[in-house]
């Protein structure tokens, strides 16, 4: 038989999810006939794999002989460290199961290290899963996610007798798991600006500058006096890039510090700043630098998040998302002028930017006439030749010559054209011809004069 009961039974439809009855005995409506003090439970919105674990925190006794039944309590092997008098009394949890009684009953039941009372995966293309045979009481829910990237959260369901026709039945009962997304996405861009961090890959950057990195991930919602909670960034480079000083992280577009730990791009979130902003976005932003000797690839840049998968066990999950960073090499073909079979070695030039900015290298052409430039971004850029190969000269009016980096590989020809070897041959009836002509005519003549008086002496 019930006694005194806080909040009437009759008001309970099914299951009543987060809501404890008042667990006190009152005498009042009888038990049906047939009923056998167990009843099924419905687990809602989770997916295929998940596993699903039952735990009978409360038990409940029936003597059929005598039609009676009660409420016996905390079940006793799980250790559960509530009083349950004062459980009773404020009426058990709320809708959302984010209350600490929920959480202090979960971390009990996980430190007892006893079996659940039931547990299924859920089937293939599933999106719940059915335990019958319950007896009467209330049953901590825990769900293991199958994949990363959730966090269910604690929930205490009842399996308990409702009213119909003024007697006691057990009705089949349901319960709306709750949960949180946990996503990690990595982004690059070439503005200090996190709206504008967005790429899965730049490539218009080039050796010696800068890039910005943007981690954003979702805070998963772990039960409220959840203790020692793993919330861990990490970030691998590949060689080539270098984090410049520690990351900004903001929550809400707020630059936050308390809670945080920050190593260059590596973050830590303490428990308190979990339990505190669940299932808020955090942002992570932070620069890296192409070193100066880079060469072309494409280089790669990891973020990796380790967490908790619930508000209560050491279980942990992994996500890790990429962004990339690409740089080019860009040959060069030194030629002679009209004939692009004849390389030639030697010439020197000065690298710009399309703005007019002086790069650092100054590159030569080899012996087979070429010459490159190594770790470039994307875009537009000129050559200033400073010293042409011997026996050439730098072409009459050309101050620059233009090239464009690529995706793609390709050679560019620049030509020279021979330097003049002392001055020009004069021209076929030019005023050269008649002096030499008549320089020629005197030196004949004065040979002819010379044999004559020879030949007079004679």
């Amino acid at each position: 038989m019930f006694s005194n009961i806080k909040k009437a039974l009759s008001g309970l439809r099914g299951l009543v999810v987060a809501a404890i009855l008042a667990l006190t005995l009152v005498p009042t409506a009888a038990l049906a006939a047939g009923y056998d003090n167990t009843g099924s439970l419905t687990v809602n919105n989770v997916k295929a794999g998940d596993m699903v674990s039952v735990y009978q925190v409360v038990t409940t006794h029936w003597d059929a002989a005598t039609n009676d039944f009660g409420v016996d309590g905390f079940n006793p092997a799980y250790k559960i460290s509530l009083n349950f008098a004062d459980y009773n009394k404020n009426g058990g949890f709320d809708a959302t199961g984010l209350n600490a009684n929920a959480q202090t009953i979960a971390s009990d039941v996980a430190k007892s290290g006893v079996a659940a009372t039931k547990t299924a995966t859920v089937g293939e293309n599933a999106t719940s899963v059915t335990f019958q045979g319950l007896p009467a009481g209330q049953y901590l829910v825990v769900v293991t996610s199958a994949s990363a990237g959730e966090v269910y959260q604690n929930v205490i369901a009842s399996v308990l007798p409702t009213t119909e026709n003024g007697s006691y039945v057990m009705k089949d009962a349901s319960v709306d798991i709750k949960k949180g997304s946990v996503d990690l996405q990595k982004t690059v861009g070439t503005v200090n600006d996190a709206a504008q961090i967005t790429a899965e890959n730049v490539d218009t950057v080039s050796k010696g500058g800068t890039v910005y990195f943007k981690v954003t991930t979702t805070l998963p919602k772990y039960t409220e006096g959840a203790k020692n909670r793993v919330f861990h960034i990490t970030d691998a480079t590949d060689k080539g890039l270098t984090v410049q000083g520690n990351a900004t992280v903001t929550v809400d577009g707020k630059a936050v510090t308390d809670g945080v730990t920050v190593n260059g791009a590596e973050v830590k979130l303490s428990n308190d700043f979990l339990l505190a902003n669940g299932g808020k976005s955090v942002v992570i932003t932070y620069a890296a630098k192409l070193d100066d000797n880079l060469t072309a690839g494409t280089y790669k840049n990891t973020a990796s998040l380790e967490y908790s998968t619930d508000s209560v066990s050491d279980s942990k999950q992994n996500l890790s998302d990429d962004a990339h960073v690409t740089v080019y090499k860009q040959d060069f073909l030194k030629i002679k002028k009209g004939d692009a079979n004849t390389t030639l070695a030697g010439a020197e030039f000065d690298v710009y930017k399309a703005d007019g900015t002086k790069l650092s290298d100054h590159i030569v052409t080899d012996k087979n006439g070429k010459a490159f430039v190594d770790g470039y971004g994307a875009g537009s850029y000129y050559l200033v030749e400073t010293k042409a190969p011997t026996g050439y000269k730098i072409p009459d009016g050309t101050t620059h010559f233009d090239f464009t980096v690529a995706n793609g590989s390709m050679t560019v020809n620049v030509p020279n054209e021979p330097a003049d070897l002392g001055g020009s041959l004069p021209t076929t009836g030019g005023a050269g011809t008649i002096g030499l002509t008549a320089a020629g005519v005197a030196i004949m003549a004065g040979a002819a004069a010379l044999l004559v008086r020879s030949r007079k002496q004679n």
